[in-house]
């Protein structure tokens, strides 16, 4: 048996050392959250070396002296090149049945809307995630991001299932001013290049809040209440393509 690439794997750091787990997470329908129901000590991450442990070794042999580098949640063999099925292959070599109709399309979509292209050109390291983020709402507009790692074990997404974590470390990691900038003049371009006749919709509202974490939320000019914070939303939307 091959060594392949394993995933949905987190990092804790336990009294100075780094611990690798492999999790799986189900969806409680009473407390309306996910939980951790699986997870399985697979090693130690010392000095960025994947170093696994015995009783993971002893029952999964094929990792014996396989080098492997821990990269985006996952544990991926060094030299052994991940093979890429299409999606009719993906879905048939799994013996569950995924949700793949919708996310498919949206894919292909943005795809040839040039989308992908700016995301990849905008952000080259987590392009995938946040494409399939953006997807996952698309399809979910009532779910919260922390649902994606759940809802993605029987969905297929340009990226696996992405802890809760690792999402907010992303959005984190984005520095808004010049990359969102970039990437709406790279999408302007794109639509223009399309169709020189397009028009744009923008409007702006307020949102009151009571937050105090939200380091966004300001005050002044708050329509409702004078003295209430408020946070302050801007739409600006494509005529034609509704981006």
């Amino acid at each position: 048996m091959l060594a392949k690439t394993i995933e949905h794997v987190i990092k804790v750091n336990i009294k100075g050392k780094d611990y690798l787990y492999q999790f799986q997470n189900a969806w409680d329908p009473v407390k309306q959250r996910s939980y951790s129901k699986h997870r399985i000590t697979l090693g130690r991450l010392i000095d960025d070396k994947v170093e696994l442990g015995r009783k993971f070794l002893r029952d999964n042999p094929q990792y014996k002296d396989v080098e492997l580098t821990f990269i985006d949640n996952k544990l991926c063999p060094v030299g052994i090149e991940e093979v890429s099925l299409p999606v009719a292959q993906i879905v048939l070599s799994r013996s569950e049945a995924l949700n793949a109709g919708a996310s498919y399309v949206l894919e292909q979509i943005a795809k040839q809307s040039g989308i992908t292209k700016a995301l990849k050109a905008v952000f080259p390291e987590h392009w995938k995630e946040l494409l399939s983020l953006a997807i996952f709402l698309v399809i979910h507009p009532d779910a919260t991001v922390s649902n994606y790692d759940v809802i993605a074990q029987n969905s297929l997404y340009p990226a696996a299932a992405i802890p809760s974590q690792r999402i907010s470390e992303i959005f984190e990691s984005i520095d808004y001013q010049p990359s969102v900038e970039q990437y709406l003049k790279l999408r302007l371009a794109s639509n223009k290049a399309l169709d020189k006749n397009s028009y744009w919709a923008f409007d702006t509202t307020s949102v009151s809040s009571f937050s105090q974490t939200i380091h966004k939320v300001t005050y002044g000019h708050n329509k409702e209440d004078p003295d209430m914070a408020m946070l302050k939303l801007a739409l600006l939307i494509d005529e034609k393509t509704a981006e």
